[in-house]
């Protein structure tokens, strides 16, 4: 039975050459299995285990942007990105929107209303993960308007002069009248281009399992939220004063499961608990 991911990864395919799950409780192995697509965070966490590290945007900012974050203070796209054309590596980039197949594809693209989302969007890097799932390609904004207006102007001089009334292949570059599947779109008819990621990407950052970071132990029941919060700093390294508690069955909770811990110490002198990291 194809599963929710799955499903989801073939609408989204079809419909806009975009995907992203969050998966990443998996490992690599039953990812790849799967057929399952990793997320945004996976994909950040891959980067920095390669020294590339991308600074989130705000919700505003991904919202009105359409961008993911920054990287070195340019704005960034971490997307999934895949054509509906089989298993190939191919980046979908939206270039015109309200598509008229009986005006040039070059004049549509003079008027700002027709400009697709990628083609104006704020976006001057792109990390993109292959259908393998074996790595991760950074890839230029420019790059890919450089190569596809290098199509338009060959479909320029085609015998289509222009128009746009099927698929155009220039040098690897698919340019593609397409339809939005989703009915409510204001958008329905796009062009979009598949671009072959070997023609534009500028690095390659191989995917590897990374280790979790340990988990913080949950706060028993009987410990309250106040108390468990200097637990907390003392994990972090601080020492710690408290009032001792009242209640000497609560205390006692308290004292045997610092002590069962093994990584702090604490003593109670006078009406103070003092608790610390085990030297």
């Amino acid at each position: 039975m194809t599963s929710f991911f799955q499903l989801w990864d073939i609408i989204e395919a079809e419909r806009s050459g975009l995907s992203s799950q969050d998966f990443t409780h998996l490992s690599l192995a039953d990812r790849m299995a799967q057929g399952r697509d990793v997320g945004e965070e996976f994909i950040r966490k891959v980067l920095a285990h390669h020294g590339v590290f991308i600074k989130s945007a705000t919700s505003s900012q991904d919202k009105r942007q359409k961008i993911d974050g920054f990287w070195n203070g340019e704005a960034v796209q971490i997307k999934l990105r895949r054509s509906s054309r089989g298993g190939s590596n191919d980046i979908a980039f939206e270039v015109v929107r309200n598509h008229e197949k009986d005006i040039p594809l070059s004049k549509q693209l003079e008027d700002p209303n027709q400009q697709g989302r990628d083609w104006i969007g704020s976006a001057k890097h792109y990390f993109v993960m292959n259908q393998q799932e074996t790595e991760i390609y950074h890839v230029h904004a420019e790059d890919l308007k450089k190569i596809i207006g290098e199509a338009i102007k060959a479909l320029n001089n085609s015998q289509m002069l222009g128009h746009l009334t099927g698929p155009f292949n220039f040098k690897g570059v698919d340019l593609r009248p397409t339809k939005d599947r989703d009915p409510e779109s204001f958008t329905p008819f796009k062009v979009m281009a598949f671009v072959p990621v070997e023609l534009v990407k500028r690095e390659s950052y191989e995917i590897v399992d990374i280790p979790e970071e340990p988990k913080e132990p949950p706060r028993p029941k009987d410990i309250g939220s106040a108390y468990w919060q200097h637990v907390l700093s003392a994990q972090d390294g601080e020492e710690v004063e408290f009032q001792k508690p009242n209640n000497a069955k609560k205390l006692k909770f308290f004292l045997n499961y610092i002590k069962k811990r093994k990584d702090l110490d604490a003593n109670v002198d006078g009406n103070v608990v003092k608790l610390r990291k085990a030297s």
